[in-house]
């Protein structure tokens, strides 16, 4: 059966059918994000560059479709590692807030990614500067909200991607039920007539069967009757 324009299952709008390709971008990013972090702890020669650059990798190794969870710690540990160093956090919780968006993105809850990256972010940042004032360290606040938004974005994205998704799946049901019930109409309605007309052949044949038979008796006695039998 052909689905008409009315019938055919909703598109996804472009941003949510690339998701996917958002996914990779945003692995992308996190790479070379993780690889400047290393360069520049190099070029520092910081021993702290070096360790809190290796917590936010393994962060994003384990964000890869493995460990979800721990790469949700290991990105919150990421700026609380280089404050707790000495090491300056503004990197880190960046690639937190990136590492926010592909774990919400893939699945995990948005609310407690948020606030688990905002919390750290915030922690890290203050910790750093010694103090959570907005005045004295706007980049604290900066750096929670950053967290909240990219989580929010990712948790956004990704349901709207689940919307499409059931809504194509529930317009292909429909179709296929629809369908079902045209076919079964069209196969009931052929058994109908196939009745009518096996009932009307067998009358015709049972008429005939009895002319036969008078024509029979009638053909030694009165072949005129048995004439107008036949």
């Amino acid at each position: 059966m052909r689905t008409t324009g009315a019938d055919a299952p909703p598109r996804m709008p472009v941003w949510v059918r690339g998701t996917r390709a958002l996914e990779i971008v945003t692995l992308v990013v996190l790479g070379l994000a993780v690889l400047v972090e290393y360069l520049v702890a190099l070029r520092e020669g910081s021993l702290a560059g070096l360790v809190a650059a290796a917590v936010v990798s393994l962060a994003v190794i384990l964000s890869y479709r493995i460990q979800p969870y721990a790469a949700l710690v290991l990105f919150a540990l990421g700026p609380l590692v280089a404050s707790a160093l000495g090491w300056l956090p503004t990197h880190n919780w960046s690639i937190a807030c990136f590492g926010a968006f592909l774990l919400t993105l893939r699945g995990l809850p948005g609310l407690l990614t948020g606030v688990v990256i905002a919390a750290a972010n915030l922690g890290a940042v203050g910790w750093y500067g010694g103090t959570l004032s907005v005045q004295a360290n706007a980049e604290a606040s900066i750096a929670a909200a950053a967290g909240l938004l990219m989580a929010a974005s990712g948790s956004a994205i990704r349901g709207q991607r689940q919307y499409f998704e059931e809504l194509s799946a529930r317009t292909q049901e429909a179709i296929a039920t629809r369908a079902a019930v045209a076919e079964r109409s069209v196969a009931q309605e052929r058994v109908r007539i196939a009745r009518d007309l096996h009932d009307s052949i067998g009358h015709e044949i049972a008429v005939v069967s009895m002319h036969l038979g008078a024509a029979q008796v009638h053909l030694a006695t009165d072949p005129d009757a048995a004439s107008a039998d036949l």
